[in-house]
Formats: C-alpha cells, structure tokens, sequence
C-alpha cells in the first residue's frame, strides 16, 4: 500500500472547511453522561492505542483498508489520520464555542 505523507493526512482530515457528515456506525450515541467520562474514555482508548503502536509486531506499512473520501490508507497512515481528526474535532468545538 503506497502511503500518503504525514502532512497530507493531517492536512486533510484537519481542513474545517470541507464538511462531511460521519458515516452512521459513528455518529455519537450518548454514551457518555458528563465531560469528565467522555475524557477519561478518549484517555482510555488512546492509551491502548499507543500501546498497540509501540508493541506491535505487524507490518503495519503494508496493511491497508480505505477511509470512505481519502482512499487507501495504511494502517501507519490510519494512526496519523486518528491524530489528525482529533485535531478537526479540537477545532469544531472551537467553532462552536
């Protein structure tokens, strides 16, 4: 799988300027009660991610599955896309404060 650059990803998921509506399987349930559980969750999940990261034995470069508008990505790719959709969502709450 031939692999975007790290900017590019970021660049794209980041752009606030293009509007996409998450596919349905994403879209926030309610799950979480107050802002102290969503944290605590997102702190949860990215704990276990970068532990996935750092103790992987997989050829993650050359797993790919694709993202629904960018294409192909890698599973490296993915983890820099994960970064860069926080950062979109960082400033969609921006926007809307």
């Amino acid at each position: 799988v031939t692999p975007l650059d790290d900017a590019t990803i970021i660049s794209l998921t980041g752009n606030r300027g293009t509007k996409v509506d998450a596919p349905t399987h994403f879209i926030p349930k309610g799950t979480f009660t107050n802002k102290e559980m969503a944290i605590q969750a997102f702190r949860e999940h990215r704990a276990a991610i970068e532990h996935f990261i750092s103790t992987t034995t997989l050829p993650l470069e050359n797993i790919g599955f694709p993202h629904f508008l960018i294409g192909i990505l890698n599973a490296e790719n993915w983890f820099i896309f994960m970064a860069g959709h926080c950062k979109r969502h960082a400033k969609q709450m921006a926007e809307i404060k």
